[in-house]
């Protein structure tokens, strides 16, 4: 299980217990990344990196089974046999799939921060192909998506309302085939 803490202190919550896609417990959990809507979780002494729903984890009764299972290469091994799970060695070295790399020509501004509802972002640097953008929520839940054309556009700006969601923290990721870019935002 995970431990969620509110920012401002109290009470932590528990999510539900993780399972394997066979259903069987996880042992420890050595490392934890938030990924856009997922959690990637690494077990103790597994060369494997698990996949769950964050809208799922801290919702719902029961096991919450794995979405999916990556092999690590070994490269990610310490000296223990642990497999870590950093922003860098599993999203960039699980073997079943071939993750976005950054893109150095785009920028993204939010503004305001904290907002309204009402949030701009602005995206800097020509789009070569066509983009996605999402919002999600503190929950993985999403809030807002939007498709962009490859226009060559050097500046755009996309103007989304999320009063009707709520306060709280919010995730706004830019992604194309082999780019991705994320802002963390505030709605008060």
């Amino acid at each position: 299980v995970l431990y969620r803490y509110p920012k401002a202190g109290g009470t932590a919550t528990l999510s539900r217990p993780m399972v394997n896609t066979t259903g069987t417990t996880l042992s420890t959990v050595t490392g934890v990344v938030v990924d856009g809507a997922n959690v990637l979780v690494t077990d103790n002494g597994l060369d494997r990196a698990l996949s769950y729903s964050l809208a799922n984890l801290y919702t719902g009764t029961g096991n919450l089974n794995a979405q999916a299972v990556y092999t690590l290469q070994s490269t990610n091994l310490n000296s223990t046999g642990i497999a870590l799970c950093t922003s860098t060695s599993v999203l960039r070295d699980i073997t079943n799939e071939t993750p976005p790399a950054i893109s150095e020509n785009l920028e993204l501004k939010i503004y305001p921060n904290p907002s309204q509802g009402l949030v701009h972002l602005i995206i800097s640097g020509a789009l070569d192909q066509t983009h996605n953008i999402t919002v999600v929520d503190i929950t993985g839940k999403v809030v807002y998506s939007q498709s962009l054309s490859a226009d060559g556009l050097n500046e755009r700006e996309v103007v989304f309302d999320l009063s009707a969601y709520g306060k709280g923290e919010y995730i706004a990721t830019l992604y194309g085939k082999q780019q991705r870019k994320s802002l963390m935002f505030l709605v008060q």
